[in-house]
C-alpha cells in the first residue's frame, strides 16, 4: 500500500516556479493555488470533486496565466449523469476564463 498525501501544505503556493502539479482527487488544495503563475500542466487523477462557485472546482484554474494543459481523469462511480455533466461544464468554464486558454483533456 502506498502513501497518500491528503492535503498539500499551504506553503506550496510559494513555489512560484512550479511548472507541473499532479494530484489525486482526495488531495485538498490550499487557498491561493492560483498564485502558481508558472504552472504549465495540471493533472487531476480520479476527480470526484464538486465544482466550486469559481467554476474551477476549487483549483483557481482561471488565475494561472502559464497554464497550457489540464488533464482530468474522472471517477464517475456513484455520481449521477447530471453531476458528471456539471463537473465537465465547470472544468470547461474554468479553462475558458483562463487568459491562456489551456487545453482540457477529460478522461
Amino acid at each position: 500500500m502506498g502513501t497518500c498525501i491528503c492535503s498539500l501544505p499551504s506553503t506550496v503556493v510559494q513555489l512560484r516556479h512550479l511548472m507541473c502539479l499532479y494530484i489525486e482527487s482526495y488531495t485538498r488544495l490550499p487557498n491561493g493555488i492560483g498564485s502558481l503563475t508558472s504552472l504549465v500542466r495540471c493533472f487531476v487523477r480520479e476527480a470526484r470533486v464538486i465544482p466550486s462557485s469559481d467554476g474551477g472546482f476549487g483549483m483557481g484554474l482561471g488565475n494561472l496565466p502559464s497554464l497550457q494543459d489540464v488533464w482530468v481523469y474522472l471517477k464517475c462511480e456513484g455520481a449521477s449523469n447530471e453531476e458528471v455533466k456539471d463537473l465537465k461544464v465547470a472544468l470547461r468554464n474554468s479553462v475558458e476564463i483562463n487568459p491562456n486558454h489551456p487545453k482540457l483533456h477529460i478522461y
